[in-house]
């Protein structure tokens, strides 16, 4: 068995490793409280870092294969006053330690995406430009299959050669 470079405090059973997903998945507002998980509780941490290429490098990635939700030239766009308003309170309730990320987020989030498209060692698969639009809160099974089927064939189209 191959131990684990970074020990990841609080999962420790398949358990609290459910729970660690759930976690990850976890949008403020949207999916109940933060999650608990080694006495410290959890959200989704792209309301730090959308994508968390920061992170990669930090971490000792050399290279990086991007998998994005958005397609090429749609770029992140600011928080409508009454999400900011609505998460902002949620988050001073449930997550405070978040607060500060959120409110930063969309600054963070352009610095991302100049740092996706500039970085010699990332590679980024996208939606096709023509496909679907997926907004954060769709939740249609039908559309959400469908768009995950593209960036199969997208993902498959530029690591094809690597993959074969």
């Amino acid at each position: 068995m191959v131990e684990p470079r970074h020990h990841a405090p609080g999962i420790h059973d398949e358990r609290s490793l459910r729970l660690a997903l759930r976690a990850s998945a976890g949008m403020p507002v949207l999916s109940g409280p933060p999650i608990e998980l080694g006495g410290r509780r959890f959200i989704d941490g792209g309301v730090a870092e959308l994508v968390p290429l920061r992170t990669a490098f930090e971490q000792g990635a050399t290279h990086v294969v991007a998998l994005r939700t958005r397609r090429h030239g749609e770029l992140p766009r600011p928080p409508m006053r009454l999400e900011r308003h609505i998460v902002s309170r949620y988050l001073h309730a449930h997550a405070p330690g978040a607060v500060g990320a959120w409110h930063g987020r969309y600054a963070a989030a352009q610095a991302e995406e100049r740092l996706l498209a500039e970085h010699p060692t990332v590679v980024q698969v996208r939606p096709a430009a023509d496909g679907p639009r997926v907004l954060r809160t769709s939740r249609s099974a039908a559309r959400l299959r469908a768009t995950v089927a593209l960036g199969e064939q997208a993902a498959e189209q530029l690591l094809g050669a690597w993959l074969a």
